[in-house]
């Protein structure tokens, strides 16, 4: 099936404060284009540079990302699976070679453009140009990630919530004084 681009963009997990597409403008299966204008009260302007903001480099990198590789690997996933499929997964970043040529500052739009270079067992590379809307060149590289079904990443812990292992079953080390309902001979169950 092919989706829209309305329909990536609802299917895209990264919400507000931390969703950098706006629009996607183009999108197929070699490539996808969106943009996203940063707003002046963005949550990460009040602390880098204080009274002269810059967006942060890894703040770009992941627009670039939302892009080249969510947005587009959604759409790729789209073309193999029902979109109810589609939604199960996440986009995990797994690799980036990214240079900058110019800041962006609040208020500005930037434009990413994104060619596929490969893209297998749900494994996408792509070739990313980030460019303010005018065309200024601002940084370009390469990213690359995976989709994962989503019930392989691990849950956020609500506040005050504890475990006595990891993600992985994994018991945790302990300070000195707590306690444990299992034993501490470290026998497996």
């Amino acid at each position: 099936m092919r989706l829209t681009p309305d329909q990536v963009l609802a299917l895209i997990p990264q919400q507000k404060p931390f969703r950098f597409i706006d629009r996607l403008v183009e999108l197929d299966d070699t490539h996808a284009v969106g943009e996203y204008t940063f707003r002046p009260d963005e949550f990460f302007y009040a602390g880098h540079f204080p009274g002269h903001p810059v967006t942060p480099g890894v703040i770009l990198t992941e627009t670039m990302c939302q892009t080249g590789l969510v947005a587009l690997g959604i759409y790729l996933l789209g073309l193999e699976l029902p979109a109810e499929e589609v939604a199960k997964t996440v986009t995990l970043f797994t690799e980036a070679n990214v240079e900058f040529e110019r800041i962006v500052k609040p208020g500005e739009t930037v434009r990413v453009r994104a060619e596929k270079v490969f893209w297998r067992r749900r494994k996408l590379k792509s070739n990313v140009e980030l460019t303010l809307a005018d065309g200024t060149p601002v940084a370009k590289g390469t990213v690359a990630g995976m989709g994962v079904g989503k019930e392989g990443v691990p849950q956020a812990r609500a506040a005050g919530e504890s475990s006595d292992s990891n993600d992985k079953g994994v018991p945790q080390a302990r300070a000195a004084g707590e306690s444990s309902d299992s034993n501490d001979k470290g026998a497996a169950s």
